[in-house]
């Protein structure tokens, strides 16, 4: 029977942890919780998930601080991460995939989206889990290659991830199972007979030759590439890749995960953030948002021009963005201003007000 697995969700609202505990542990996860980036590093000093779910926006310590320290530590740095985000913002999703974010997910989320996203990455970890034991058994385990091989074969046959063993020398592609088969609608027969890593990979082969060779000596183990299915369709997919024993030569086994939805997401989010910011800045109109819950407010790039302010001056998302702009109005027109603020951001009372304005 396969173990639980463990589920480290992290949010400052009571009621959102409470709610999502709940319903992961309805599917049959094992879940903790934390409710402030403190409390959640803490936790993981004893503690460690399989996966982790954490709110971008919180006080004090917020999702990209927690995501950056904890992929500071060996022990937890390949640990998936999902962000929770309600912010919706092009930039703030690019950032948590440069802080090693695997995936995030807008508030609200649909329950099936956020099990079925949590189920691909626990996935796609186990199989470099399974790729670093099984590399870490051939290697102190010479004299056991037969009985290692035979286990690894079982799992390259077997599995549902894509899966490839690659000639790091000539390129060809010694094997491919039958998930890799359906994939990228080759038969078996063409793989080993015909197929080399070019007639996939879009990269020129001296590009490819320079990935392989860091893979071969582990000096990188993650690639994103564009591969190229039978039918002549081009997919964004993500590549794990490390050196193993097979028929006792070395060679590069890779898993690959279809990440072309994902990107093409984020491709639409930053041009509809692209063209929202070109339209305020060709109208000189500024946008902010403020986020009641939370108590944070968010400028956009042309109301720091209108201001004649610089996005350094603040910390992101703080109230100073509030006590700055009012410094623009008259003084004795921002408690009119300030009442009209806080009406909407309590009541949901909307204003209209047109006062001289001076940066």
């Amino acid at each position: 029977m396969n173990k639980k697995k463990n589920i480290l969700v992290i949010d400052d609202n009571h009621n959102n942890l409470l709610l999502m505990c709940r319903m992961l542990e309805d599917e049959g996860y094992n879940t903790f919780s934390a409710n402030s980036g403190e409390l959640a590093l803490a936790s993981l000093e004893d503690n460690i998930p399989d996966i982790i779910l954490l709110d971008i926006l919180m006080p004090e310590m917020d999702g990209f601080e927690v995501c950056k320290q904890i992929k500071q530590i060996e022990k937890l740095v390949e640990i998936p991460i999902i962000f929770l985000t309600a912010a919706n913002k092009i930039a703030d999703k690019l950032n948590g995939f440069k802080l090693g974010a695997v995936d995030y997910i807008s508030k609200p989320f649909e329950k099936e989206e956020l099990l079925a996203r949590i189920k691909t990455h626990l996935a796609l970890r186990e199989s470099q889990i399974v790729l670093i034991k099984t590399n870490k058994e051939l290697i102190l385990a010479k004299e056991k290659t037969v009985e290692s091989e035979e286990r690894f074969r079982t799992l390259f046959t077997n599995s549902h991830a894509v899966m490839l063993l690659i000639n790091p020398k000539s390129g060809n592609i010694l094997d491919a199972n039958k998930a890799a088969e359906k994939y990228y609608g080759y038969t078996h027969t063409q793989f080993i007979d015909e197929l080399f890593i070019h007639n996939l990979n879009t990269l020129t082969q001296k590009e490819i030759k320079e990935e392989m060779d860091l893979a071969l000596k582990g000096e990188k183990g993650y690639f994103s590439f564009k591969h190229k299915l039978a039918n002549g369709k081009v997919r964004d997919v993500e590549v794990y890749s490390g050196k193993v024993a097979f028929n006792n030569n070395e060679v590069l086994f890779s898993i690959i995960h279809d990440i072309t939805d994902r990107k093409e997401t984020q491709r639409k989010l930053k041009r509809s953030e692209d063209l929202l910011e070109t339209t305020q800045s060709i109208s000189k109109v500024g946008g902010w948002e403020y986020d009641v819950e939370k108590d944070k407010m968010y400028w956009t790039k042309q109301t720091y021009a209108i201001h004649d302010m610089a996005p350094e001056e603040f910390k992101y998302g703080s109230r100073d963005h509030i006590k700055r702009g009012l410094l623009c109005y008259d003084e004795k027109d921002r408690p009119i201003i300030i009442k009209a603020f806080e009406n909407c951001s309590n009541n949901g009372q909307a204003y209209d007000l047109e006062f001289p304005f001076t940066t």
